[in-house]
């Protein structure tokens, strides 16, 4: 059924349709660029005007030095959530469960790698399809979903994700949005003819006459699309970990230019010569003739000139190290204006001392934390939505996301911090945590230290007795009294 202008009219689903699917292009727009700076496709520098333009284009191709995923790459690789807590510190492995079975553990880099290319991923959560007890949560990307939130709340109050479906060969939309308290949703698909060439390049025309309802609209418990945006400031949308560098990444791109520029026209000293005859021939490939050098520089060769006034000389190299001197520079800017360790880009640094190596990561480990702290609460608020599905009725609110330690410190180093926290009273679990063990690590630790006191006590009490099963006497032993040395362990 064609939407019609009734259905079009401000609130309704067909004007969120064509709100959010119009900023979903402009979005998208936007991102083509991103996606060139990140793959390496960036804008030629200095194109100039030569009679052989394409010869000159492959040569520019050739300056292109891209450091863009640098920053990203960076990043990623300290992120990664290890972990679920419950309000009271200790491994959810109910949640740890879910995230397990959604394969988290790697598909979690999927979405901060979105982050760090667009600037914000999202996470769509259901349930899995003809299993009503399986979560389904999936990595969605920027180019299929939009969310639009209420300004004064800052919850979702309407949210699209749409696609090309090879098999029916049209594209799809499914919208999400709220009237009061009801939150609805409702399927669209576009019309055969038009769809195909417009989606394929990413520009589906949204306009009321290219869609059409695809069955009847259903109420809903809630909008299932959680928005991971990279620190973006307040009203500003979020930029990719890169954005600051683009800038600079044009100048190096154009200091590399001029580089081979000058190391292939003047890297050597270039002869000339006066009062020569020069002879020219036809070259069949421009249809117009061309000079030709009577003086080819050979090792064996004589230069003759039969002109009594004619003269030679030599014009001096071109110098290319104050041009790398810049392009180093504006490396070293890029990894400073993205936060980014100097050592990522070796240079100048040779046996450098561990302290100053972490003295370098700090900001990019304080860059880091922020970022974790964010996409943490996102994690969180997919997880209740996820136990509300589920029938779980728990509080999600306390949870909290366990990450790997971002500052990667040397073993020894922790070691030796887990033996000084041991001294001074820590219980061994809390020393694990310090030391950046996982909840699961930590829950293991917690039962065999637990069943090992058991043994101990059970082997006290029976008077050095080896062989009666120490396990068999700890529950009879339980119910009179808990050593000091037990508490907390049980």
């Amino acid at each position: 059924m064609s939407l019609t202008e009734e259905y079009v009219s401000v609130g309704q689903p067909g004007w969120w349709l064509l709100r959010l699917g119009g900023d979903l292009r402009k979005r998208w727009t936007r991102m083509q660029r991103w996606d060139r700076y990140f793959t390496g496709k960036h804008p030629l520098p200095n194109v100039a005007e030569t009679a052989d333009l394409r010869a000159f284009r492959e040569f520019q191709e050739k300056a292109r030095t891209n450091l863009c995923p640098v920053p990203v790459d960076a990043t990623v690789a300290r992120q990664l959530v290890k972990g679920i807590n419950d309000g009271n510190g200790k491994q959810d492995a109910e949640a740890w469960g879910w995230w397990q079975r959604n394969r988290l553990d790697s598909e979690q880099k999927l979405l901060y790698r979105l982050m760090g290319r667009h600037g914000i991923g999202y996470v769509m959560d259901g349930l899995y399809p003809g299993d009503d007890t399986r979560p389904l949560i999936t990595i969605e990307s920027p180019e299929q979903v939009i969310v639009e939130h209420d300004p004064e709340l800052k919850e979702p109050r309407a949210g699209l994700k749409a696609w090309w479906d090879d098999v029916a060969g049209c594209a799809r939309a499914i919208l999400w949005w709220r009237t009061g308290s009801t939150i609805n949703r409702q399927a669209f698909r576009s019309k055969e003819s038009e769809s195909r060439s417009s989606h394929r390049t990413g520009k589906v025309t949204w306009s009321a006459a290219f869609w059409d309802l695809d069955g009847d609209a259903a109420i809903v418990t809630d909008i299932p699309i959680e928005e991971f945006g990279r620190m973006a400031h307040l009203g500003h949308d979020p930029v990719p970990e890169f954005h600051p560098m683009i800038d600079t990444q044009d100048r190096i791109n154009l200091d590399m230019l001029n580089a081979m520029v000058t190391s292939r026209s003047t890297s050597a000293q270039q002869a000339w010569a006066t009062g020569v005859k020069v002879v020219k021939e036809f070259d069949a490939a421009t249809g117009q003739e061309r000079p030709v050098n009577p003086y080819p520089r050979r090792a064996d060769g004589t230069w003759i000139n039969e002109n009594p006034d004619g003269k030679f000389g030599y014009i001096p190299a071109g110098d290319v190290r104050s041009i790398l001197e810049g392009l180093q520079f504006n490396v070293r800017l890029a990894l400073l204006q993205t936060a980014t360790p100097s050592y990522y880009v070796p240079s100048q640094l040779v046996n450098v001392a561990t302290d100053t190596v972490m003295a370098l990561a700090e900001m990019h480990i304080a860059k880091v934390l922020e970022l974790n702290t964010g996409v943490g609460e996102g994690w969180e608020s997919v997880l209740a939505r996820v136990a509300r599905r589920l029938g779980v009725d728990r509080d999600f609110s306390g949870h909290e996301m366990v990450w790997m330690d971002p500052k990667q410190v040397n073993p020894a180093v922790l070691a030796d911090m887990g033996t000084k926290y041991k001294a001074i009273g820590y219980p061994l679990t809390m020393v694990a945590e310090k030391v950046g063990d996982s909840p699961a690590t930590i829950e293991r630790l917690r039962t065999e230290a637990a069943a090992e006191q058991l043994s101990m006590f059970g082997q006290q009490q029976g008077g050095g007795q080896a062989q009666q099963p120490a396990v068999a006497q700890a529950p009879q032993q339980l119910e009179l009294a808990i050593p000091a040395e037990l508490q907390g362990l049980v």
